[in-house]
């Protein structure tokens, strides 16, 4: 049998659905009532350390039990109502990007553990995690596709301001595309560089990638790909990210893609909607 897939290669856009749904884990707390109206970047669910926010504008429909990361969840459902109403708006100014600048931004947007890391810890070697773990996920790979310029100011940002000489973007070796790309660009920021990293399965956990890179976990910050896009957003253009790439795919399909929607999105109404 042939399990080879091709992902088409443009990023399908899903629009804000009717209804998201948030799960709320254990030892977190759901700070909204049912039929409250809220806006979208309202807190919504938090614990000590994260908080949830909304990413659309609507009505609260209350909790429900539903299957999220493979197992039975309480899950917040909210009704969208499309307006889009923010509780604060940004009024955008740029900033001088120092180091206590980057901090207070990175708290503000509840980026709290990167923050404290970078404001205590001693920090050598840098480390932008792009390596998917599961076969037949293309999420990382696309961000490091269409986003190279995102991704690498944002880096060379972090790097340059907290003095981290060894900078790297950890990439499969198989995925040539993403090589290609990313050596034509990145000469002009000569303090990061590629990491070419094999397929190999669990590569892309901490642990095993900080091995493999013969790196000491204290003095190494590793930052998934994914979570230094939603970071750009925020310091390069102050507001939160609502949106992720999901990718849809097998060799059964008739196609397979790769979806940006909104976070909280039903898994059900973005494959009926597009495979």
């Amino acid at each position: 049998k042939d399990y080879s897939i091709i992902v088409q290669s443009e990023i399908i856009e899903y629009p804000n659905p009717d209804y998201i749904y948030l799960p709320i884990y254990e030892n977190f707390n759901v700070l909204v009532k049912q039929n409250e109206k809220i806006c979208k970047g309202q807190v919504v669910i938090e614990n000590n350390l994260n908080k949830v926010l909304s990413p659309v504008s609507g009505s609260v429909l209350g909790v429900k039990i539903m299957s999220a990361d493979g197992k039975n969840t309480n899950v917040l459902v909210i009704q969208n109502d499309f307006e889009e109403k923010e509780k604060k708006k940004r009024e955008f100014k740029t900033i001088k990007y120092s180091k206590d600048e980057i901090v207070n931004l990175l708290y503000e947007f509840y980026f709290n553990k990167l923050a404290s890391d970078l404001e205590t810890r001693k920090i050598k070697n840098l480390v932008i995690n792009g390596i998917e773990d599961e076969p037949y996920i293309y999420n990382k790979s696309f961000l490091l596709k269409n986003y190279e310029k995102e991704i690498l100011e944002i880096t060379d940002l972090i790097a340059s301001q907290f003095k981290i000489n060894n900078s790297m973007i950890a990439i499969k070796s198989n995925d040539s595309k993403c090589i290609e790309s990313y050596l034509n660009k990145i000469g002009t920021y000569p303090n990061i560089s590629l990491s070419l990293v094999p397929d190999y399965y669990l590569l892309g956990k901490e642990p095993f990638l900080l091995e493999h890179l013969g790196l000491n976990d204290k003095e190494t910050l590793i930052i998934d790909v994914e979570v230094l896009f939603d970071i750009y957003e925020a310091l390069f253009l102050q507001r939160n990210n609502y949106k992720t790439l999901i990718t849809i795919s097998g060799p059964t399909l008739s196609k397979s893609v790769v979806i940006r929607l909104t976070k909280g999105t039903l898994l059900e109404d973005a494959i009926i909607n597009n495979i």
